[in-house]
């Protein structure tokens, strides 16, 4: 009796072979079958094009309707678009209190659009679709840099899809066209040539002037960015067998501090912010033009209450990313690097808590999140497959949030529901 009860408690409860079910398991199979197929799809040449058309359908279906439908082409910007994208790219007498006011320097797109001859709203569109892909091509081979791994850099590529920065390539329909000056910064990051660089920073300097207060995150970036040579070693010498995630060496070890930023990428593009200056003071005296006067709220503070969602829905999931490398930064005691990751980063968020559009704004930050990325290399390639998932997984159920001064917030639903509800009437 007592060896049947010894038998049976040993068998039944005791036995250390068997694992207890839990509810995490089912996510974790899911998890683990969608990275085997990322892994093989992800193996050939173009395989960041294939991360592309993932992110794009993903973000598409989850980021709903554009923002106020397909707005008309009468609208007051799309009619200066219109105006000043031909011969005429400089109106010296726009109206410098409306909407209109902030576009005078924001020409890249307008010159665009006279390259090509566009007269059409849908013209326009498609232009501002191809940066979107581009934005997020660069994103995809950005990650890789980082993370040493295809599978979490197409995550990745997923979850910047998912929020305001990459969304609005689809969801922008009011000619304000900032996905522009969102990928130039991306493509910025993306080349390791120095003038080219130059090019891409100026370029989105002049799609945008909130390019240049995340200029400082870029030159960052630059500094610290792994040595592709020494990445290939690695991941030849130090690859988890896990889908081909490489366990990299941390950041920061070599060579000095100081010495990074004398390198000719960051101080090519550090140089952008005097060609800024320089060619904006030429088009004044050129052309006769003003700044606009439709910069910020009267009253800043008025907008404390859109603040949380304004800074929360510039990231969503890419915060915990974010949060994660500043914080083992500071474990390892890299008290120098955590300092400046969090300080360049800082310029943006408040720049972009004190104009109307918050999240148009905060969106042009978007770069902090793969330097702050920098901070996770060195760690177990298993947890940060887990930081990855989790961070994705919250960009994407997560609804995504427009911000906009002391009470509208727009709230994106995922196409499915939005569907649902106009069908049913119902949600």
């Amino acid at each position: 009796m007592m060896e049947a009860v010894g038998a049976d408690e040993g068998g039944a409860v005791g036995r250390p072979d068997v694992d207890p079910w839990t509810p995490v398991e089912p996510l974790a199979r899911a998890a683990a079958a969608v990275d085997g197929w990322l892994h093989r799809i992800t193996r050939g040449r173009w395989w960041a094009w294939q991360a592309v058309g993932i992110a794009v359908v993903v973000g598409m279906v989850l980021a709903g309707p554009p923002v106020g439908g397909f707005q008309s082409p009468r609208a007051v910007v799309w009619r200066y678009d219109f105006a000043n994208s031909g011969p005429q790219l400089f109106d010296p007498h726009v109206n410098l209190h409306d909407a209109t006011g902030n576009l005078t320097f924001r020409f890249v797109p307008r010159l665009i659009g006279a390259a090509f001859g566009f007269d059409s709203q849908w013209q326009f569109y498609v232009m501002q679709l191809v940066f979107g892909v581009l934005l997020l091509w660069a994103v995809a081979q950005i990650y890789d840099q980082v993370l040493g791994s295809r599978v979490q850099a197409t995550l990745l590529t997923v979850a910047t899809a998912c929020t305001w920065a990459g969304a609005t390539a689809w969801v922008e329909t009011r000619g304000l066209f900032d996905v522009v000056g969102i990928a130039l910064l991306a493509l910025c990051m993306r080349t390791r040539r120095p003038w080219l660089a130059l090019f891409f920073a100026l370029a989105a300097s002049f799609s945008d002037e909130r390019a240049l207060i995340a200029l400082p995150v870029v030159i960052c970036w630059h500094a610290f960015r792994p040595d592709h040579r020494l990445d290939e070693f690695e991941e030849l010498h130090a690859v988890d067998e896990e889908y081909g995630a490489a366990t990299l060496a941390p950041i920061g070890t070599e060579p000095s501090f100081v010495r990074r930023f004398l390198r000719p990428l960051p101080l090519l593009v550090a140089l952008t912010f005097v060609l800024h200056l320089g060619i904006r003071t030429w088009l004044k005296h050129r052309y006769g033009l003003v700044e606009s006067h439709n910069r910020y709220p009267d009253n800043p503070y008025t907008q404390l209450r859109n603040y949380p969602n304004g800074i929360w829905g510039a990231f969503e999931g890419l915060w915990l990313v974010i949060v994660a490398g500043v914080a083992t930064l500071v474990h390892r005691r890299q008290w120098a690097l955590a300092l400046l990751f969090g300080l360049v980063g800082i310029p943006s968020l408040l720049v972009g808590m004190s104009v109307v559009d918050v999240s148009r704004a905060i969106a042009y930050a978007w770069p902090l999140a793969p330097l702050a990325a920098l901070g996770l290399r060195g760690l177990p390639a298993a947890s940060i497959r887990r930081l990855v998932w989790i961070a994705t997984g919250v960009c994407a159920v997560w609804p995504m949030v427009y911000a906009a001064g002391d009470q509208t917030v727009d709230w994106f639903y995922p196409a499915p529901l939005v569907i649902v509800h106009l069908a049913t009437g119902r949600l």
